[in-house]
């Protein structure tokens, strides 16, 4: 969860 995390930090949420 901690890149999924770091990942909408610094790009939109585009995983969610």
């Amino acid at each position: 969860l901690s890149l999924l995390l770091k990942g909408t930090v610094v790009a939109p949420p585009d995983k969610f």
